[in-house]
């Protein structure tokens, strides 16, 4: 009986580590370029996905796949990590979370069973937030909704006020943006729908690793913990977005990643601090670079493969590069176009020649990847 329980227990050891194995693999993946079309490589630069759309998103454990049809419309391909076909059309997708992503407006599909649920059509256009926690607990619009993506599962104390936006939940704790007594401001609640912190002016609009930027209605900024109180303060920069018929939410930028958090402290003023407080001098003479490429897959965070990428102008001229954690140049600006890291690769261009380069700089042209060198 004994041998019988230690073979047992043997089988499930190695399944599991076969699982964790294929697991770290599944996230070894990066994307690449090759005339003018995305793809997928893996840590040997071997193509996962070819080069055969707009542009790809990724989700943890699934593919967006877009592509411009000839006619305008943008058809969407969704492939798990194990390149299975999911969804093939022309109707939208909108990622959930890693287990789920909305179809339109009316369909849920369960990654994990490929299993589509229709649901009821909710009033007007809004979708479904991404990245969304898989704590049964999903942000849409005004609320959210349980896991049959229909039951309110966190309701406000009152009829009104409502939450005029939600933002997906971050280990038990979420930000509403609220209007009480005709004051517009955010809060932080737990998965209960209780108020844990209140009278920010101003957010992050996630948690991470613990923390979240904010300003508050009394005019401190900085990071507070899971309980609102501040860890420490810093200048943080207030964005005020305006759409036509619709004020959107005060924001600032400063989401942590890998311990440190890229912080604007003034406009187009950057500067990274760790959880201590402990601020990291910007480098002359380079800005944060824009881009919203990768925006799926790394959730807002900067750090996700410990490098930052950076621009500098010279002679009306834009070249790209990379700093590390403590804002030291890591990689030299020589590029003419480049892209935030995505595990063991970035897209970039040098010299006219698409291709991916490595967190050393080294530099693979697209068509050596396309011919398997």
């Amino acid at each position: 009986m004994q041998n019988f329980l230690l073979k047992i227990l043997s089988i499930i050891f190695y399944i599991t580590l076969i699982g964790c194995s294929s697991s770290r693999a599944d996230e070894r993946v990066s994307f690449f370029q090759y005339n003018g079309k995305r793809g997928v490589i893996n840590e040997k630069r071997e193509i996962i996905i070819p080069p055969e759309y707009d542009e790809i998103r990724y989700n943890g454990s699934y593919y967006v796949c877009i592509s411009q049809g000839t006619d305008g419309n943008e058809n969407y391909t969704v492939f798990s990590d194990k390149k299975k076909i999911l969804y093939q059309g022309n109707t939208f997708v909108t990622p959930v979370s890693k287990k789920y992503f909305e179809v339109g407006t009316e369909y849920i599909v369960n990654v994990q069973k490929n299993k589509t649920m229709k649901t009821k059509r909710r009033y007007g256009f809004p979708r479904f937030l991404a990245n969304n926690d898989d704590c049964g607990c999903y942000a849409f619009d005004h609320g959210y909704y349980k896991k049959d993506f229909e039951t309110p599962a966190v309701i406000p104390e009152n009829e009104w006020p409502y939450y005029m936006e939600v933002y997906p939940f971050r280990k038990n704790r979420a930000l509403v943006y609220v209007d009480k007594n005709n004051k517009d401001n955010f809060q932080v609640i737990n998965a209960k729908g209780d108020v844990i912190c209140s009278d920010i002016h101003a957010s992050a609009g996630f948690y991470s690793e613990g923390l979240c930027a904010v300003k508050m209605e009394d005019g401190r900024t900085g990071f507070i913990d899971e309980n609102g109180d501040f860890v420490f303060e810093c200048p943080l920069f207030v964005h005020y977005w305006l759409e036509p018929g619709r004020t959107k939410p005060p924001l600032v930028a400063g989401l942590f990643s890998e311990g440190k958090a890229v912080v604007e402290t003034a406009e187009n003023q950057w500067a990274i601090y760790d959880k201590s407080g402990k601020k990291y001098d910007w480098p002359d003479g380079v800005q944060k670079a824009y881009n919203r490429s990768y925006e799926i897959h790394t959730d807002g965070e900067e750090f996700k493969s410990g490098l930052l990428l950076v621009v500098k102008k010279e002679n009306g001229t834009r070249k790209y590069g990379y700093i590390d954690h403590e804002c030291k140049v890591a990689i030299p600006c020589i590029f003419e176009q480049a892209f935030d890291f995505m595990n063991d690769y970035a897209i970039a261009r040098l010299n006219g020649t698409d291709g991916v380069i490595d967190r050393e700089g080294n530099f693979y042209s697209a068509e050596s990847i396309v011919n398997g060198k």
